[in-house]
């Protein structure tokens, strides 16, 4: 029982993120109801049942990559279309929240939140405990940073990004912030796992060999220990 339990917990937070990873990509849309990913946001926990626990991304982040997902299959129909112009203003708030987003689940863990982790450190932890509490930590930052200026990536491509223009520099700056983000989580932790999507969206957006490079070797790397 408590095996089909984990089980079910793990598909009902993990489907809505590959529903909407989908949806972002193609642009056509989620096909999970709305109501249902109010109710997983609501729901989930601070625990290993959290929704960045089992998808790798902080719910937070999740919550702006669906709205932007039903925002891109309308800005596609709208392109479709002679008389209809497409409204920006939820677009540019939705930006605004993500570049101003902090969460304390995610901060970055040097500086006086390491002290932090030393003091709660108990007398029977071993020294080897509290560095692998940093760099879960730290990777946990990196992850989210990195979920963070992908959806960056994706408003500039998809929303801002005049097709009959060259293409906006800023890309290069978001591109470089994103991938330096990945490489800072440790190939040991599966937290790095979790960003395929950004690295994607990050890969497809770089013109430079170097990471380009890093693209391709991270997909290889945890197609092979992932199977």
């Amino acid at each position: 029982m408590e095996i089909c339990l984990t089980i079910a917990q793990t598909v009902q937070l993990t489907q809505p993120r590959w529903d909407a990873t989908l949806a972002l990509i193609s642009r056509q849309g989620i096909i999970i109801d709305q109501s249902y990913l109010d109710h997983l946001m609501l729901s989930q926990g601070q625990d290993e049942w959290s929704f960045y626990d089992l998808t790798g991304c902080p719910g937070d982040l999740f919550v702006r990559l669906v709205q932007l997902a039903e925002l891109a299959k309308q800005r596609e129909l709208a392109a479709c279309m002679t008389w209809l112009t497409f409204d920006l203003s939820p677009v540019i708030k939705i930006e605004r929240e993500i570049q101003q987003w902090q969460s304390s689940l995610f901060a970055d863990a040097y500086g006086p939140n390491f002290d932090s982790i030393v003091e709660k450190a108990s007398d029977s932890d071993a020294e080897a405990d509290i560095e692998e509490r940093f760099h879960s930590k730290q990777d946990r930052y990196h992850c989210a940073e990195a979920w963070r200026y992908s959806l960056l990536i994706y408003i500039e491509r998809v929303f801002r990004w005049d097709r009959k223009c060259a293409r906006p520099l800023i890309l290069t700056w978001l591109v470089r912030k994103t991938l330096d983000h990945v490489r800072c989580c440790r190939h040991t932790s599966q937290t790095q796992k979790q960003l395929l999507l950004p690295v994607f969206l990050a890969g497809s957006e770089t013109t430079d060999e170097e990471m380009r490079r890093f693209t391709r070797k991270y997909c290889k790397w945890w197609a092979n220990r992932s199977r």
